[in-house]
């Protein structure tokens, strides 16, 4: 039987890489923004959390060939740029993460 990782799956490993940087702000940052919670802030922490998560969903997607042994675009090519793709997503999100590390631990006036 070939192990497939489907898009639920996907979702689920981004879900679970996403989750404890989700509770790290909330802790570190939720206190001292009890007070000033704005509509723009809850829209920024939409929007990061959403792009973290959206990052390691889509390399798990894009990884989805190599570890079923096949499947669509077999093609040399094909391997080659879901590759570049792959490298490019791996690097965005730790990228990101290194970025915002200092405002997931709480140092003040991050940007």
């Amino acid at each position: 039987m070939t192990k497939t990782i489907d898009f639920g799956s996907a979702t689920k490993i981004g879900l679970v890489l996403t989750v404890p940087f989700l509770v790290m702000e909330l802790v570190f940052n939720g206190a001292n923004r009890v007070s000033v919670i704005t509509p723009e802030y809850l829209l920024g922490i939409i929007f990061l959390f959403a792009i973290l998560w959206a990052l390691p969903t889509g390399f798990v997607v894009m990884l989805r060939p190599f570890v079923t042994g096949g499947g669509y675009g077999d093609s040399p090519i094909s391997i080659l740029i879901r590759l570049v793709v792959l490298i490019a997503l791996g690097a965005l999100w730790v990228a990101f993460i290194a970025d915002q590390w200092p405002c997931f631990t709480g140092v003040p006036n991050c940007d």
